[in-house]
Parts: structure tokens; C-alpha cells; sequence
């Protein structure tokens, strides 16, 4: 097979819950008359640079990122586009939009696509020098992030709990007078818009539902040898000629196919099964061990891959290595816990049950108000706890996905 050029995009990473969106649209790319365009997670395509107006591509390291992005960019490698006054225009952290490849340096970046974009620009991908450090402070104001905000209140939530908590515990100590009412609405006005807030945003993140187009595409299954848990049994590893996809319990990372320079090769060995581009860079082994274990799923696996457009090589040996999607290793990891805070719909680790726990205190100010004036209490009473519903089937439910995920199944699901 002739091997095509890669076009000139970037591509989400591997992602979940509510940046599900996001993995299946957004792509960052150089249009045919050397502009920079960005379809967004609805599918929505813009301009965000016109032709001409970016001068320099720049690749900074770590440490370097480090000295002027401090926090953010301690876990990444930038790629910062610059105008002729040597001003940022754009910045993007590569690991955003990386496949998940354990590799580095050239071969990373190949991957990435950052190389050809800068290609497509008409511009080298340059290392940036000390003196081009100076210039980027304002980089923090033009970085582009794949992922959705956090939700409201952000990391404003677990001060506004904490407040309400404070308010609760006033009105405890108090008499059974209004001010115990009267804190106890202060507190169901603080707590409830961050618990519905919460609920909404943890609602996005459920039921990813099938890959859009997956009718398309050739979808292969795991075939393990023997039990596995539900959750790495409904993996897939969709291939088309534009796309390839692989999805893991409730994640997605969909990389360039063939026809855009991305994967075209499988190197399947007993060790490890590399995907690759046409001149051998990986974009993510997968685990023998869930997806071809014995030597005749090998051989099965291989003439798949081909039928589906890929070509396949059966080796007898080859390199342990990491696996970056639905490997057997992963299989007692809580689906939930394989997500970000924000992929998850938290605003922050501790504000789901902070939230919860402002809640149950503004329920039990309500009773101590209904001492004092029935209906009012009443009234608190069924909002404190219409509240803590909501905030505890959000828990009840994220449980029960994983529960269902990790239980054991003795063959994959049907297609």
C-alpha cells in the first residue's frame, strides 16, 4: 500500500465522559490556503488564523514551558505558533493532543501531527532558544485545551460548601428562632445551584453511546482466552480508511487513517500489538492479551486487519511495552477513576461531597426550624432532601457503572 501524506491536524487524546465531544470533533489543522481552522466539539469549523499570519513554529520542552507556564505546563510539551513581531498567537500542549504512544522525542511528535501542521504552514517546527523564551508570557492567554471547562462553580466549590457548612453549623448551635431559618435558606440557596450544576454536568458524562458512524467503519473485538470484565470485553478498535478508533469503557481516541498518513500498519507479536504509520512510528500498542493471545487469534486478527484496509505483519517476536487503551492490567481500575475530575462532571475532587454533606446539614437545620414554624420547616425540609437525592443517585449511579463494567463475563458481548 502507497503510504499517504499525514495531514496537517491535530487530534484530541484519549478521552472520556464529558470530553467524549471533543475526541470525536474537535481538529486543529492548516486549510489548503495555509490558514489555521478549528472545528470545534459540535462539529462547528472557524478561522482562527488567516493566511500569512503566523511567522514561526515553535516546540518547547518541559523544563523550558516550566520556566514561563508554571503548574500547567510541569506535565507537557507546547507547540506555540508566533506572528513577525514574535507575539503568541496560538499555543497548544501536545499531550492534549497526543495518541496515547509511550514514545518520545521525533517519533512523539511525528505522531502528533505538530511536524506536518508546521509543514503545511510553509514553516520548520523550530526548538525555541532562550532568547525566545522572553517573548511568550503570554501564552498562558492563547493555549487551546481539547477538554470542557470545569463545571460551575469551578474552583470556587468547595468554598461555597464550606460556607454553607458554616451556615449550617450557626444554625444548629442557635435557638429554635428564625435565625435558624433564616440560615437554613442561605444555605439551600449556596448548595443548590452548585448540586444541580453538578447533576447536569455529571449527566453529560454518562452514556457515551456508540461511535458516531461506527456503520462505516470495520469494528474488531477483543478475543480473549478466558473470562475478562465486562468493561475491556466491550472494547473496539474501529478502522476505516479516514479513521481509526478505539474506544475503553466510556473513552475514545480516534487516530488518522491510512488516507490521511496516520496508521497503516499492525505489528502483531506475542509481546505486544503496535500500531503503526508508514514509516514505523507507533501510535499505541495494544494488549495481546485481550485482543489476540494465541498464535492462531494472531493469524485470525491479522487477515482482519487487512480486510479492513491496514497492513498486518505476524512477528514472532518483539518489545514489552506499555498499553495505552483496554489492557488487561487496567481491568481492576474503576472505569470512573480512568476519567479526569472533569471528564467525570466535577467541578473539583472535594466539592461532589462537600456538596452532599451541605445538604444533609440544611436538613437537619429543617427540622430543628420546624420546631419553630412548622410549614417553613416543611418546605426546607422536602428541598434539603429533593437536593441530597440528587447528589446521592449521581453517586448511587457512577457506582452501579462501575460495578457493571467490572463484573466478570466468560464471553465478549455480541456486535
Amino acid at each position: 500500500m502507497a503510504a499517504s501524506r499525514r495531514v496537517p491536524e491535530l487530534r484530541p487524546k484519549l478521552l472520556g465522559g464529558r470530553a467524549l465531544p471533543a475526541a470525536r470533533s474537535m481538529r486543529l489543522g492548516v486549510t489548503d490556503d495555509g490558514a489555521v481552522a478549528l472545528t470545534d466539539a459540535s462539529g462547528r469549523e472557524r478561522r482562527l488564523l488567516a493566511p500569512g499570519a503566523v511567522a514561526r513554529a515553535l516546540h518547547i520542552e518541559y523544563d523550558d514551558a516550566r520556566s514561563f507556564l508554571p503548574g500547567r505546563a510541569s506535565s507537557d510539551v507546547l507547540l506555540v505558533l508566533l506572528d513577525p513581531a514574535g507575539v503568541p498567537l496560538l499555543a497548544v500542549g501536545l499531550t492534549d493532543w497526543a495518541p496515547p504512544a509511550f514514545t518520545g522525542g521525533a517519533e512523539w511528535r511525528a505522531v502528533t501531527g505538530a511536524p506536518a501542521f508546521a509543514a503545511a504552514l510553509g514553516l520548520p517546527l523550530e526548538p525555541a532558544e532562550p532568547g525566545d523564551l522572553e517573548a511568550l508570557a503570554g501564552v498562558r492567554e492563547v493555549l487551546l485545551r481539547p477538554q470542557p471547562a470545569p463545571p460551575w462553580p469551578g474552583r470556587w466549590g468547595p468554598a461555597i460548601c464550606a460556607i454553607a457548612l458554616f451556615l449550617g453549623v450557626l444554625g444548629v448551635i442557635g435557638e429554635n428562632t428564625w435565625p435558624t431559618a433564616l440560615t437554613t435558606v442561605l444555605q439551600i440557596l449556596l448548595i443548590a445551584p452548585v448540586v444541580v450544576s453538578g447533576v447536569r454536568s455529571r449527566a453529560q458524562a454518562r452514556a457515551p453511546g456508540p461511535t458516531p458512524g461506527r456503520a462505516t467503519r470495520r469494528v474488531l473485538r477483543p478475543r480473549p482466552r478466558g473470562p475478562v470484565v465486562r468493561g475491556l470485553a466491550e472494547a473496539t478498535l474501529e478502522i476505516s480508511d479516514d479513521e481509526v478508533v478505539l474506544t475503553d469503557r466510556g473513552r475514545e481516541v480516534w487516530l488518522p487513517g491510512p488516507s490521511r498518513g496516520g496508521v497503516q500498519q499492525v505489528v502483531l507479536a506475542p509481546q505486544s500489538l503496535r500500531l503503526l504509520d508508514a514509516v514505523g512510528n507507533e501510535y499505541v500498542s495494544l494488549d495481546p492479551g485481550l485482543w489476540a493471545p494465541t498464535d492462531g487469534s494472531r493469524g485470525d486478527l491479522a487477515r482482519e486487519l487487512r480486510e479492513a484496509g491496514l497492513d498486518a505483519l505476524v512477528a514472532p517476536v518483539g518489545e514489552r511495552v506499555i498499553f495505552g487503551v483496554a489492557s488487561l492490567p487496567s481491568a481492576s481500575v474503576d472505569p470512573s477513576f480512568l476519567l479526569s475530575v472533569t471528564e467525570r462532571g466535577e467541578a473539583t475532587e472535594t466539592t461532589a461531597w462537600l456538596s452532599g454533606l451541605a445538604t444533609a446539614v440544611a436538613a437537619g437545620t429543617s427540622i430543628v426550624t420546624m420546631h419553630w414554624n412548622g410549614p417553613l420547616g416543611a418546605v426546607l425540609l422536602v428541598t434539603s432532601l429533593a437536593l441530597l437525592g440528587l447528589r446521592l443517585s449521581d453517586t448511587l449511579r457512577r457506582r452501579l457503572g462501575d460495578r457493571r463494567a467490572m463484573r466478570t463475563v466468560e464471553e465478549v458481548p455480541p456486535r
